[in-house]
């Protein structure tokens, strides 16, 4: 089974070669940005998360909360 799925990433690789090429500019494009980050030390405190485009999307379609609930995975709102 092992065999078969490393021969099938390598022909997808071969024949899909500019989508690898694709994914290598934006694992470059992040790399740089992380770095230009922490040299110019504008990365050091932390991101706030309420801001975020996919956090303030999740919170439309799942009812959630802010609150940390110890241990517990699932909190229900009451």
């Amino acid at each position: 089974m092992r065999a078969v799925m490393i021969g099938a990433g390598a022909l997808a690789l071969k024949d899909f070669h500019a989508i690898l090429l694709f994914f290598a500019g934006i694992l470059v494009y992040s790399s740089v940005k992380i770095l230009y980050e922490f040299i110019s030390g504008d990365g050091d405190g932390e991101e706030d998360m309420q801001d975020n485009a996919i956090v303030k999307f999740s919170k439309k379609l799942i009812n959630c909360s802010d609150e940390f609930d110890g241990d517990n995975f699932f909190t229900l709102d009451r």
